[in-house]
């Protein structure tokens, strides 16, 4: 898993293909632990919507995309 490159993918192309989006709130504890209030409406987590495998290839496909010479 790559959660930098997921993010972008979900910020670029939009996230309906690749993953649900729960609502919810972070909640940061002193402690230094997180917790999820599913009451929460300020925050997204994205829960994986099609096999991994795809999502890697997808990731894959574009991190080794090699662009036409000259910016065709």
């Amino acid at each position: 898993m790559s959660w930098d490159e997921t993010a972008v993918l979900a910020a670029v192309r939009g996230h309906e293909k690749y993953f649900e989006a729960e609502t919810g709130k972070i909640i940061c504890r002193t402690d230094g632990t997180n917790g999820w209030d599913k009451q929460g409406t300020r925050d997204r987590f994205l829960k994986i919507k099609m096999p991994v495998s795809e999502i890697e290839k997808t990731l894959n496909d574009l991190i080794m995309h090699q662009p036409l010479k000259g910016g065709q």
